[in-house]
């Protein structure tokens, strides 16, 4: 059951409306065209201007209270204050989002709408056909506001080489503005790669499936291989150009390329921690976790529990930062730094079986079994 306030003195009401603002609907009818109760209800919603009198929505002071917090307020206001040039202006500081709600004639007034837009990019939003099918126009909110202003240009100028070109060079995101013909167009999408990498989400799949153009992106942003196709991803040549632009570009490798010699080689001789996106097999790669500790020995958290145990993997982690020990097998814990490298050196000395050659070989890929087999036979 519905409350009746309708019953309400003018101080109850102003009371419920300031925190409430949006049952000026429900009071009595008198008090919609009360100032000092619309005024109440339009501070605390400003929407609630749509139940006030005629003659309060034409008033300035209540409609300025209202659209402080409702853009939407604005079209609930009088067609003489929608349409007043000067009102309009004077108001697009406070919320220049009433554009849209702005009479026609204000909407194609070039210079109000730049006012408008000196403030928020989304006042564009509120401006006539005309405007926002103008290129001189559409570049004057791009330079103005970033490449964002595209969102609000014409299909036309959406699908216009030049204006696109010039917003994706802003920013690179606006290149989800852009026209299907041109999301396809490896000029555009290049220049908005080179300010965002994330503007690849929005190319065509012809050009994210491509090796060669995505090589040419990877080579200027290794992150862009995150948006190059499946197919793409495990390309050795396109992933080897990513690694080496960044080490991180091994995260959105193709797991067959993440358990690549080479690819991972390249990658932890960049920066140890990439360790951290190699696959399992090459994580228990001693040359390979050996290579990567070199370059950052907090790598020894990413190595395989097997290499944590090896005390030549352990010595090289921690003969520079003994805090590291922690990321060691349980039984180094307690040990002494001289003791580690004792044990280093003594199974550096020792002569590996036929057998530890072979599953070395089998775990690093590097060798093949019968590889080790000729080279031991020819030293017997």
């Amino acid at each position: 059951m519905l409350e009746d306030y309708t019953h309400l003195s003018k101080r109850d009401v102003i009371k419920l409306l300031q925190e409430k603002g949006y049952l000026l609907h429900s009071v009595a009818e008198k008090f919609k065209d009360d100032k000092d109760v619309v005024k109440a209800a339009v501070s605390s919603f400003g929407g609630s201007l749509r139940y006030a009198s005629p003659r309060l929505k034409d008033n300035e002071e209540i409609v300025a209270i209202a659209v402080e917090n409702s853009n939407r307020a604005f079209s609930y206001a009088s067609d003489r204050l929608r349409n007043d040039p000067e009102y309009v202006t004077s108001l697009l500081k406070t919320n220049p989002l009433i554009l849209k709600r702005a009479g026609d004639g204000i909407r194609d007034n070039e210079a109000i709408v730049k006012t408008g837009l000196r403030y928020d990019v989304y006042a564009l939003d509120g401006a006539s056909d005309r405007l926002k099918d103008d290129p001189k126009f559409i570049e004057y909110a791009i330079d103005l506001k970033g490449g964002g202003a595209l969102e609000f240009a014409s299909s036309r100028l959406q699908n216009d080489y030049y204006v696109v070109k010039k917003a994706v060079k802003e920013n690179g995101y606006a290149l989800q503005f852009a026209s299907e013909r041109l999301k396809d167009n490896p000029s555009i999408v290049r220049a908005a790669s080179s300010t965002y990498s994330g503007a690849l989400q929005y190319a065509s799949e012809r050009l994210v499936g491509s090796p060669s153009f995505m090589k040419s992106i990877v080579k200027q942003n290794g992150f862009a291989l995150e948006y190059a196709d499946d197919t793409v991803k495990e390309t050795f040549d396109v992933v080897m150009a990513a690694i080496q632009k960044s080490y991180h570009s091994l995260r959105f490798a193709s797991d067959i390329l993440k358990d690549e010699y080479g690819i991972v080689e390249a990658a932890v001789l960049q920066n140890g921690a990439a360790l951290m996106y190699a696959s399992e097999r090459l994580k228990d790669d001693k040359d390979i976790v050996l290579a990567a500790l070199k370059r950052c020995p907090n790598a020894l958290c990413y190595a395989s529990n097997r290499l944590k145990d090896d005390p030549a993997v352990v010595f090289e982690a921690v003969k520079k930062d003994e805090s590291l020990l922690e990321y060691a097998s349980p039984r180094f814990r307690k040990m002494s730094l001289e003791k580690i490298k004792a044990l280093a050196e003594q199974e550096k000395n020792k002569k590996p079986s036929l057998s530890e050659q072979i599953k070395v070989a089998s775990i690093s890929g590097k060798k093949s079994v019968s590889s080790v087999r000729k080279k031991d036979e020819i030293t017997l």
